[in-house]
């Protein structure tokens, strides 16, 4: 074989893997509006209007699978059992309600792909945000599965069957975020109007570490707290982005 010749072959050899290091392919969206009469028969009695926008990988790409399943599964379980039950609630109570759901993508490249979603609530006249990350590991993720802290950090495998472990990685791993969001909220150097008792303790319960969070750019998570939990309304979502090696090094 001619050193052209073997130069050809290496590169062929090499041409799948590049392909896989690539940021995940996306198609159509998987996106759908349910409406839901109160009373076919008079229109002004209102309705409950559902809409969803989720994303949807190219299934050309060998890793949508460990996507699409996740968002597959939810929007057919919304569809089954959340839509009609909620329709029927506010159908009870005569009010016209709707939701939309949205997402952001926060993060693609050759390890991760992380979502923001996005869900607005409309009832009686009150509008209702809530926001959700959905983090997937495209080298070693499991179908429908998405990933915790625990496991970007190399603390417990996905998949791993003894809770014993995988509680006592996400212990450590909740402290450290606590302690290095309270750090951050102490010094509150963007000026944010946090309510005057807040101490702590309510940073414990005001999110989830292992699982709020979605991932940057760079592959770093950001920790949120709903509007009003933490500061004044005003001040909206707060955020906290936090690097990995900050989260290893204070475990």
């Amino acid at each position: 074989m001619t050193k052209k010749s073997l130069i050809l072959l290496l590169v062929l050899l090499l041409l799948p893997a590049a392909s896989l290091a690539d940021p995940l392919h996306l198609s159509e969206d998987l996106s759908e509006t349910v409406t839901v009469p109160y009373d076919e028969q008079d229109p002004a009695a209102g309705s409950y209007v559902y809409s969803f926008r989720y994303p949807h990988a190219d299934p050309a790409d060998p890793r949508a699978y460990l996507i699409n399943e996740f968002y597959e599964y939810l929007a057919s379980d919304t569809k089954a059992n959340t839509i009609p039950n909620l329709a029927d609630y506010y159908a009870g109570i005569r009010t016209p309600a709707s939701v939309t759901i949205d997402y952001e993508v926060t993060c693609s490249n050759d390890d991760y792909f992380s979502v923001r979603i996005h869900k607005t609530e409309n009832a009686d006249g009150e509008m209702f945000e809530t926001w959700e990350g959905n983090t997937f590991s495209l080298q070693n993720g499991m179908p429908g599965t998405s990933c915790t802290l625990s496991h970007i950090l190399g603390l417990v495998e996905i998949g791993e069957t003894d809770n014993w472990i995988g509680d006592r990685q996400d212990s450590k791993v909740r402290e450290a975020v606590y302690t290095l969001i309270w750090d951050r909220i102490q010094k509150n150097a963007e000026g944010v109007a946090y309510h005057k008792d807040l101490v702590r303790e309510d940073v414990d319960s005001l999110l989830i570490a292992e699982q709020d969070f979605w991932l940057d750019a760079s592959g770093n998570p950001v920790f949120f707290i709903l509007p009003g939990w933490a500061a004044d309304e005003s001040e909206g979502l707060l955020t906290f982005s936090v690097s990995l090696e900050e989260i290893d090094d204070e475990i």
